[in-house]
């Protein structure tokens, strides 16, 4: 959008980004019951670019941590 900030701002809105996203986020019964069901057959992990952290926060969110 042709707009730049400063790193501090940038953090604090990814942090605020991160707080308000994690309390809307809800367990999908029926996927994590398949994800389960397949982890009695397969070994299941998550690939990601994203931060360990974050990514946990988010697995625990919706009942897959």
């Amino acid at each position: 959008m042709g707009k730049t900030t400063d790193v501090e701002t940038a953090i604090n809105l990814e942090m605020f980004y991160q707080s308000i996203s994690k309390r809307h986020m809800k367990p999908n019964v029926m996927i994590n019951k398949t994800i389960k069901d397949l982890s009695n057959h397969y070994q299941i992990g998550v690939l990601t670019n994203g931060r360990k952290g974050w990514k946990s926060d988010k697995l625990e969110a919706i009942g897959l941590e």
